[in-house]
């Protein structure tokens, strides 16, 4: 079963710009570099930086295609944590998951394994949750007995 949300800014306002085009900062207490596969692997208190986004990971590698276009960050943790301020809101979104994933070119975020995705007072956690970003679109998926939870709280205007 798939749960897919379809969130107006005013519900959700998830709308990462990930600055696709800032540089990416790793900090490690090991890396290295398979040139023939065009992939970096980072090992031991992982922080990842673009931008204003941070992420955490116990292992994180870094995956480039033939022509040296990135195609996949993969951060495993025990959660990795991931968090951002997207558009113009001022709270961030925290996200937690023992794998993160993020496809720039299909400007996709997933998280897998005990995933939660926290902004404001709305929650989502389940086994797998995927946020399509350009789209603002947040997918929660059951996997085995586990089912997807999402919490979302009204937002009362005050006159």
């Amino acid at each position: 079963m798939i749960l897919l949300l379809i969130l107006s800014p005013q519900v959700l306002a998830i709308t990462p710009r990930l600055d696709r085009d800032t540089p990416i900062q790793i900090q490690s207490d090991k890396a290295s570099f398979e040139q023939l596969n065009q992939q970096a692997t980072h090992e031991g208190n992982v922080i990842m930086t673009q931008g204003a986004h941070v992420l955490h990971a116990d292992k994180l590698t870094v995956k480039k295609d033939a022509k040296g276009e990135l195609t996949v960050i993969k951060a495993f943790g025990g959660p990795a944590t991931f968090t951002g301020n997207f558009a113009d809101d001022p709270q961030p979104v925290y996200a937690t998951a023992k794998i993160i994933y993020y496809y720039p070119d299909k400007q996709l975020i997933v998280l897998e394994g005990m995933a939660t995705l926290d902004h404001h007072q709305d929650k989502f956690k389940g086994p797998m949750l995927s946020y399509q970003i350009d789209k603002q679109i947040v997918s929660a998926s059951k996997q085995s007995n586990e089912r997807p939870t999402i919490t979302i709280h009204p937002r009362v205007s005050k006159k």
